[in-house]
């Protein structure tokens, strides 16, 4: 690797599964490779699913015995990583990295930086009191970090999302993808793409669709992802007697495919942070509804915002829904909307961003001081 950079990062992250945050990480693993910056991923051991990942893509990485938030032991580990590796600052990612992460990086007296990819409850705040500098995903998340008592003076920084673009230049032909995943090809296609969870409110997309069905019988609805929350909406589907017209999704290795296949794109979760899916839909070229949480409001901007729902709101789904079914002018002018709005999103500007955060902090004396980071 051509190192530019003289600093070594340490990536520190508690991750297990491949959901939105993953995805964050590993395209910014991926580009720091690219940038010439010498890094290395402190796993949890125990969680093969995000490390057999790094290894599959060649991102190097070392495993830790993350036992939990009071883990002493793997933070003396994490200690004699960073000094024995002369590691220049900590990265780290989600709440048990950013505590055993910061605390050995406060002792070896490095910077130490925590993105912040979602804020879950009151106590959040405390994931994040050996950190110098964090880095929310969106305004909301740097607000509810704010009154939570993180101090607004403290630098607080909002580094949006990204994906990557050139992924979606090329997309399948929706008749292709119909066929593909055995999608009825005249029909009016309306979905979802992401984990099947309570957190994903899906039932209340159900709902929606039960009413969009009363208008536009033509109406066909797809939802992808999977996990265990699946059997309970196949059984909520077949008591809403919507059964036929809903086609669940386990695994596509072609996530192409899938937004492909739709003619618009439902957000129906309860909480997000900075929810790749909505961008990924924007660059297929997809009208997108979405419930009013974290960063939507930054991604789809003034012109988008008018497809912004309240949580917990079955009828206005489907009243979005049918207003784009029949003004098919406005649904073509929001979808070349979003399709030239996401441009701002690319995965390559928020690495960028990163990399300055990085760079400014390991140069900076004053970074390595002790600080009380919650009033």
């Amino acid at each position: 690797m051509d190192l530019r950079y003289d600093y070594r990062i340490l990536e520190v992250s508690s991750s297990g599964g491949l959901k939105g945050a993953e995805q964050h990480q590993l395209e910014l693993f991926k580009r720091l490779k690219k940038h010439g910056i010498w890094f290395q991923v402190a796993v949890s051991g125990q969680k093969r699913g995000f490390w057999d990942v790094l290894h599959q893509r060649r991102i190097p990485y070392v495993k830790f015995h993350l036992r939990g938030k009071l883990d002493i032991k793997t933070v003396f580990a994490l200690y004699h990583f960073i000094k024995k590796n002369n590691i220049s600052l900590v990265h780290t990612h989600l709440s048990t990295a950013s505590i055993l992460g910061g605390l050995a990086g406060r002792l070896a007296r490095i910077p130490v930086v925590s993105t912040v990819h979602n804020v879950t409850n009151k106590y959040a705040k405390y994931n994040y009191i050996f950190s110098d500098y964090l880095i929310a995903v969106s305004s909301r998340n740097k607000e509810m970090l704010i009154s939570q008592g993180v101090k607004p003076n403290r630098i607080i920084d909002v580094i949006l999302n990204g994906i990557n673009l050139e992924k979606f230049e090329k997309l399948p032909q929706k008749k292709e993808a119909r066929r593909h995943l055995n999608i009825p090809q005249d029909r009016f296609v309306i979905g979802n793409v992401g984990t099947f969870s309570e957190r994903k409110n899906l039932k209340v997309l159900l709902n929606a669709f039960v009413k969009i069905k009363k208008e536009i019988p033509e109406a066909f609805c797809m939802l992808a992802g999977g996990g265990h929350y699946k059997g309970e909406l196949v059984d909520f589907a077949n008591r809403l007697g919507i059964e036929k017209d809903v086609k669940f999704i386990d695994f596509c290795e072609d996530v192409l495919l899938l937004y492909a296949s739709l003619d618009v794109f439902v957000l129906s979760s309860k909480a997000e942070s900075g929810p790749l899916v909505v961008l990924e839909a924007m660059a297929s070229n997809l009208p997108v509804i979405v419930t009013d949480v974290g960063a939507v409001r930054e991604y789809l901007g003034e012109q988008g915002k008018d497809l912004i729902v309240p949580i917990n709101n079955a009828d206005a789904i489907a009243k979005k829904c049918i207003y784009l079914y029949s003004r098919r002018g406005y649904y073509q002018y929001i979808s070349n909307y979003n399709k030239e709005r996401v441009k701002m999103f690319d995965v390559e500007e928020m690495v960028k961003k990163t990399i300055t955060v990085f760079d400014r902090l390991i140069k900076s004396e004053s970074a390595v001081k002790p600080k009380v980071l919650v009033k």
